[in-house]
């Protein structure tokens, strides 16, 4: 953060304020929504892009993006492959909080270094300008 003294949970809270969808997600996001969250949370918090996941899950990165943004509805199978490429239970992928999974969107929107390509990239940089 440049010149202030707010924490970045301030930051996120300010977010919420802002964005009061970001919130009720946040409470209950569904199952679709709780994987998308969970997946992206994950291979950011690996500093991987989505063509590096789409590689290792054996899927293209069109597909992972729609995956990611909660646009496509998807089988066992797939979340198979996620979770073994991400090398974490198919549970953790629908955990309230998996692992850095919570606040990565908010981290993403608040302006946070997030490497990653496909659709949600130019989503969180909306929402970044708006934020500020």
């Amino acid at each position: 953060m440049k010149g202030g003294g707010s924490s970045l949970d301030e930051v996120f809270a300010s977010i919420r304020r802002k964005f009061p969808e970001i919130a009720s997600m946040e409470e209950d996001p569904g199952s679709r929504m709780r994987v998308a969250l969970g997946v992206f949370g994950l291979r950011v918090g690996n500093g991987w892009t989505q063509r590096e996941l789409a590689r290792r899950a054996g899927m293209t990165q069109p597909r992972l993006a729609r995956i990611e943004a909660g646009e496509v509805n998807f089988g066992i199978d797939t979340l198979d492959r996620l979770a073994a490429a991400l090398q974490v239970p198919v549970a953790e992928l629908f955990a309230k909080k998996p692992r850095s999974a919570a606040t990565a969107p908010i981290r993403a929107a608040a302006g946070a270094p997030v490497r990653h390509g496909g659709a949600a990239a130019p989503r969180a940089r909306k929402a970044a300008d708006r934020a500020r």
